[in-house]
């Protein structure tokens, strides 16, 4: 099974989005984000996945920043 973190902005997206992905019998999201920040947030409190599905255009830290932290901390 895939585990995602799945951020935007965008409630109702992130929302329907989540849903979606959540009916494919590979597919977990694990957590929902606003931005960046809360990526880095879930991820610090333990918060697994193997994919990021992110806006890159996002308030409070952008998709950029947060996904070089990320490969920053967890290149592979």
């Amino acid at each position: 099974m895939y585990k995602l973190i799945l951020a935007d902005d965008h409630v109702l997206l992130r929302d329907a989005l989540a849903n979606l992905i959540n009916k494919f019998d590979n597919f977990s999201v694990t957590a929902l984000a606003d931005n960046g920040r809360e990526i880095i947030n879930h991820v610090e409190n333990g918060v697994t996945a193997d994919i990021v599905l992110m806006d890159l255009n996002m308030p409070v830290m952008d998709g950029f920043e947060a996904a070089k932290w990320l490969v920053k901390i967890n290149p592979t």
